[in-house]
């Protein structure tokens, strides 16, 4: 009775272990921060130039007086080989394979950083998914695991999984123009002439929203002490009042808003 007992025991124990439907070679991970880019300032004016403007007339709009525009810095990596993963979730596998492309810094999570493919990509099949590649902060030129999304718009968390073996990355940066969201070409800060009086010359300082309107917390009177030929200088702005009146004043920009 005790070795057949005993055989009962290790039967149990063999067909658990041989269960295909409690194993998983995937994990979830959040993101723990987004990769936006760098921020380059464009180069601004630096030779002096005379202005002139009526009294409720913009004087001076941010950006008018740069030579060049803002840029953002990003940073890539290219594979240098095709990757493929296949791994096993419970009862199903899941077979990627991502032909070699440019990727695209997205960001950070637990594991290491994230590299994005350019496009969706899908299982041998043909279940749409979405990410990219990880490299491990210790050898950042190296992708060991994949990550991924069956949603377009994820972004908070992705399942990540060995690959089949690892990728050599080349990392550097690449310079894009800032595009302006939903194509708004309207100023976003601005300083409108005034007028004079009574030895004072006055301003208006006003900020936009992305919408165009302004809001009343971004809308500053300024007021300054006149003296004919003095240099001013207001936030980054600063600029020469050669001649100001009721009407009109004329000055000579140094450098822009």
């Amino acid at each position: 009775m005790k070795s057949q007992s005993a055989l009962r025991v290790i039967s149990i124990v063999l067909a658990a272990a041989l269960l295909p439907g409690c194993a998983s070679e995937l994990t979830s991970e959040q993101v723990l921060n987004r990769d936006s880019g760098r921020v380059i300032p464009g180069q601004l004016l630096t030779a002096p130039i005379k202005r002139k403007a009526a009294v409720g007339e913009e004087m001076l709009t941010a950006g008018e007086y740069a030579l060049t525009s803002r840029k953002i810095a990003r940073k890539i990596a290219v594979m240098q080989d095709s990757a493929s993963a296949d791994i096993k979730h419970k009862l199903r596998t899941f077979n990627f394979h991502l032909a070699s492309a440019t990727l695209t810094s997205e960001g950070t999570i637990k594991s290491g950083h994230l590299y994005k493919y350019p496009r969706g990509f899908a299982t041998t099949s043909n279940e749409p998914a979405y990410g990219g590649l990880v490299a491990p902060y210790d050898t950042p030129e190296l992708a060991t695991k994949i990550y991924w999304n069956w949603a377009a718009n994820a972004s908070s968390s992705y399942y990540t999984a060995d690959l089949d073996h690892p990728i050599k990355l080349s990392t550097s940066e690449v310079e894009e123009e800032m595009s302006n969201s939903a194509g708004y070409q309207a100023p976003l800060q601005v300083l409108i002439y005034s007028g004079v009086s009574a030895g004072q010359i006055r301003f208006v300082y006003k900020e936009f929203t992305s919408g165009g309107r302004t809001k009343p917390d971004f809308t500053q009177d300024v007021v300054l002490d006149y003296q004919e030929g003095e240099e001013y200088a207001f936030k980054s702005a600063r600029f020469v009042i050669n001649k100001a009146g009721p009407a009109f004043i004329e000055f000579t920009v140094i450098t822009g808003l």
